[in-house]
């Protein structure tokens, strides 16, 4: 039985077009998550209509560029547009969950107020970068 210090252990040297696989793929993961970095800024940045729908119905589009409050025609919902952001600032639903979403800024997210009927969306102004959003 030989020793542990008996024991050769014998490590190859790697070759050049190894190093140069390696070094290329490093460099094509840097450039991916670079280009998606990218990619998630340019998507809020061309969200600049908001829909908001009551029972069906097109109620309003709205620009995220200006800052504005929306009552709704029965005054059971205030929203609150502000530095290119939307949410609903009041609503007079029994469990507020439109309320507590928060603020929405990127195309493809919404809010949706069941008992008040109201689905507010944010719509891309190109093709958007997302399918769906998911918190």
């Amino acid at each position: 039985m030989q020793n542990a210090s008996d024991e050769e252990i014998n490590f190859r040297k790697a070759t050049k077009s190894e190093i140069l696989l390696i070094a290329l793929i490093v460099l094509f993961s840097i450039a991916a998550i670079l280009w998606n970095w990218s990619g998630d800024s340019k998507s809020s940045k061309h969200a600049g209509r908001v829909a908001i729908h009551q029972g069906g119905k097109l109620l309003e589009k709205v620009g995220l560029e200006e800052d504005k409050i929306i009552v709704l025609p029965n005054g059971e919902m205030k929203i609150e547009v502000k530095e290119s952001r939307i949410r609903v600032a009041w609503s007079d639903c029994p469990r507020q969950l439109c309320v507590n979403t928060g603020w929405i800024k990127t195309a493809g997210e919404v809010i949706a107020c069941v008992p008040n009927k109201v689905l507010i969306a944010i719509e891309a102004t190109d093709f958007p970068a997302l399918d769906a959003v998911v918190r």
